[in-house]
């Protein structure tokens, strides 16, 4: 009796460390989407000061990359992609149905040929989630949370409608952030604002292993991210 007993409360502490730490993941990634969201929303604003509409709209109608604003949109786009803290940040265009065509990549310079997508490049959008579609509908910011990509990986991403001077929605702008960028800045925030009374960080445990709390809770994050709950 004394062994089923001792065996039931160790299963009974095995299920709710579990279930608490799947829970804790879940709240820690919720804050990631929303700082994600609450980065990228000045980033697709200032995107879409840079961006003219109309210009934009002849270039989709007629993309060559020797069109001088092409240039000009790609290396504005590329420095503020690179003083955001975002991992991609690009245009597409609708081709048909959830078909979308790279307008103006200004994620990294064209010779990364791994991350850079030339104009005129196809993509299916559908694992985007709904965030660039919304975008297309109403020309506003919209995001997606969490998704991922086939090509691209697990991503946060924001999306918001390029129009032109007539009003309509041409096309729209993608703000990305990956995983590793999302776990940076959640360490930071973690660490300026926590205090971690339970384990001091890079304390030992009777094993001698250091016990770090935030390595711990990012580890929690990521099992939630490689293991989603539908």
């Amino acid at each position: 009796l004394k062994a089923r007993f001792i065996l039931g409360f160790g299963l009974f502490i095995l299920i709710s460390s579990t279930a608490m730490g799947v829970f804790s993941g879940f709240s820690i990634l919720n804050t990631g989407v929303a700082l994600c969201t609450e980065r990228g929303i000045p980033v697709a604003e200032r995107a879409s000061e840079i961006l003219d509409g109309d210009k934009f709209e002849e270039l989709c109608k007629k993309p060559s990359v020797n069109n001088p604003y092409y240039e000009e949109a790609r290396l504005a786009l590329l420095e503020l992609k690179n003083n955001s803290g975002c991992h991609y940040l690009y245009t597409m265009a609708p081709a048909g149905g959830s078909i979308f065509t790279y307008i103006i990549d200004g994620s990294c310079d064209p010779s990364d040929e791994e991350n850079f997508s030339p104009l005129g490049t196809h993509e299916d959008i559908t694992d985007y989630g709904e965030g660039p579609f919304l975008a297309m509908q109403d020309g506003e910011f919209h995001s997606s949370g969490l998704e991922k990509q086939d090509q691209w990986g697990y991503t946060i991403s924001c999306y918001k409608g390029i129009k032109n001077s007539a009003g309509q929605t041409v096309g729209f702008i993608g703000v990305d952030f990956n995983v590793e960028s999302i776990l940076q800045m959640l360490k930071k925030r973690i660490t300026r604002r926590t205090n971690f009374n339970m384990c001091p960080i890079n304390a030992s445990d009777n094993s001698g292993k250091t016990c770090d709390p935030i390595k711990k809770c990012f580890g929690i994050l990521q099992i939630a991210i490689i293991c989603p709950v539908n």
